[in-house]
């Protein structure tokens, strides 16, 4: 996220808060008494697989969509990095956001999904981080 601040020439706690956007929306959702019950934040995206036995190709089909805010449509951009040391990668993200969704020249495909449990908001650290750990 120093990265990103820096190349935009951005303050890094905006680009914090635009990373860490779900969780803040979340617990001051959490803690609104006047949620609307037609409230946005319920939607999610929706991911599918289809398994090489099942597709014409004989590929593994990964995709998700991403439909959660309207008025973030115009944010969404797909990169496509080329890397000396890893392999290559294109991702879909927000500006100013960390890598969401995507695959890479190793065939590693990642998509993520709004779901909540009881074990959410337990950790210091933005969901979209986590991924970054895995990779």
């Amino acid at each position: 996220m120093h990265g990103i601040a820096a190349g935009a020439g951005v303050a890094f706690e905006d680009i914090v808060m635009i990373n860490a956007r779900t969780e803040v929306m979340a617990l001051a959702r959490a803690q609104s008494s006047t949620a609307a019950a037609d409230d946005e934040a319920d939607d999610g995206c929706t991911g599918a697989i289809l398994l090489p036995e099942r597709s014409a190709s004989g590929n593994l089909i990964h995709a998700q969509n991403w439909d959660w805010r309207a008025e973030c449509a115009d944010t969404g951009v797909v990169l496509r990095v080329r890397q000396d040391h890893g392999p290559d990668y294109l991702t879909f993200v927000e500006a100013g956001g960390l890598a969401r969704s995507g695959l890479n020249a190793a065939g590693v495909s990642i998509t993520a999904n709004y779901l909540e449990c009881d074990r959410d908001y337990q950790s210091w650290r933005p969901r979209r981080s986590h991924a970054r750990t895995t990779s």
